[in-house]
């Protein structure tokens, strides 16, 4: 089986942080820092999505992943400018904020 072509972005997680204790996430454990996405980073995400946007291709896009995305200082300005270039259907998603 070949892989199938790249044809957008479907997730961001523009941070690693988060200050939850989820039993069942593996946030606590994980190796890697615990950082924000930079701007030079996020100017590379949207020229991507911009290319799938032309392309027909984008939709829609999440921006979260592992960490909590409302720890991040500039969330309100990225889902603006998603939305800029997706419309208006940009989701953030948190985890709950009742413990586990």
């Amino acid at each position: 089986m070949r892989p199938r072509a790249l044809t957008g972005i479907r997730s961001v997680e523009i941070t690693s942080r988060c200050n939850l204790a989820c039993r069942y996430c593996l946030h606590p454990i994980m190796p890697r820092p615990k950082l924000d996405m930079t701007e030079a980073i996020w100017e590379r995400v949207k020229a991507w999505v911009q290319h799938f946007v032309d392309a027909g291709t984008q939709g829609e896009i999440n921006l979260a992943g592992v960490g909590e995305p409302t720890l991040h200082p500039h969330l309100a300005r990225y889902c603006l400018e998603m939305r800029e270039l997706i419309g208006p259907t940009v989701p953030c998603s948190s985890p709950p904020t009742a413990r586990a």
